[in-house]
């Protein structure tokens, strides 16, 4: 039988650590993070969500023997970014079978067999990689298509970049991706169980998003980690690689990132080179 992937896809600094997190805190889900990064993360050496060293983390050392035992190794989830990019779909097209596509769907049973899980949360985001997943015979796929304003993710970006002292994301190269991956994730969603959410209205109602993407695929939970209007309780999970706020457990806030309203010249920029896309999914001209 078919393992239930949930795939949060989109562009990042669209708030994909904490809706993961949110939804791996409900019965029967399990967040395992940007699994597409895996073998990356081992190899540096990363912590798991759960604050252990991934190579010392219980849970994935039990899904990593149940995976693979004695014949591979977790380097055999290395995917590549070009096959992961939006024109990675065609590389992945012409050559036929991924050669990751036999690891990742021992991984995926190997969760559902050591965790009892039924719905396997992945933050990866990049649209190749939705594209892989939907073509795994093991994975029953879907879609969560998460939107924020370009010039809000432009704005997350620098922000992000300047903390680690690296070159900052243009604003044509960030509107360019935003046109580019946007549709792209769209149109796979014409494949498979669909759902398009705004980062926006998800910070604004987190309980009702998480109770649409708990239908999307099947589930209704009874208890749900909200504990006050923007603010929720959060349990450590077992992601493998992502945003920092993974680590973020106890009483968390939901709050939306508005910062970027105080800038100028980087939103119009990013504004002029995606309003025909950004006017169709409920973003205006002016903020």
């Amino acid at each position: 039988m078919a393992v239930r992937v949930l795939l949060i896809a989109g562009l990042g600094h669209s708030g994909s650590t904490l809706l993961g997190a949110l939804l791996g805190q409900l019965d029967g889900f399990f967040f395992v993070g940007e699994l597409k990064s895996t073998a990356r993360a081992f190899e540096r050496g990363q912590r798991c969500g759960c604050g252990e060293p991934l190579s010392e983390c219980p849970t994935w050392r039990g899904i990593l023997a149940a995976a693979f035992g004695d014949r591979g190794s977790v380097s055999e989830l290395e995917f590549d970014n070009s096959s992961a990019r939006a024109l990675g779909i065609l590389r992945q097209h012409r050559s036929g079978t991924h050669p990751c596509a036999g690891a990742f769907a021992a991984v995926f049973r190997a969760i559902a067999e050591t965790t009892g899980s039924r719905v396997v949360v992945d933050s990866s985001k990049w649209p190749g990689y939705a594209y892989f997943l939907g073509g795994l015979d093991d994975a029953d796929l879907a879609l969560v298509h998460l939107v924020r304003d370009p010039r809000g993710v432009a704005h997350s970006r620098r922000k992000h970049t300047a903390r680690l002292g690296e070159p900052g994301l243009g604003p044509a190269r960030s509107a360019m991706q935003w046109n580019v991956w946007n549709p792209v994730v769209e149109a796979l969603g014409r494949r498979v169980a669909y759902l398009r959410l705004r980062y926006e209205d998800f910070v604004n109602a987190p309980e009702d998003a998480v109770r649409k993407i708990a239908a999307l695929v099947g589930e209704a939970p009874l208890r749900l980690p909200f504990t006050a209007i923007g603010e929720a309780r959060l349990e450590p999970t077992h992601s493998v690689t992502g945003n920092r706020t993974r680590f973020d457990t106890g009483t968390v806030p939901i709050e939306l990132d508005d910062g970027w309203r105080r800038e100028g010249a980087s939103n119009g920029a990013v504004g002029a080179l995606t309003w025909p896309l950004r006017l169709r999914y409920g973003y205006r001209t002016r903020p």
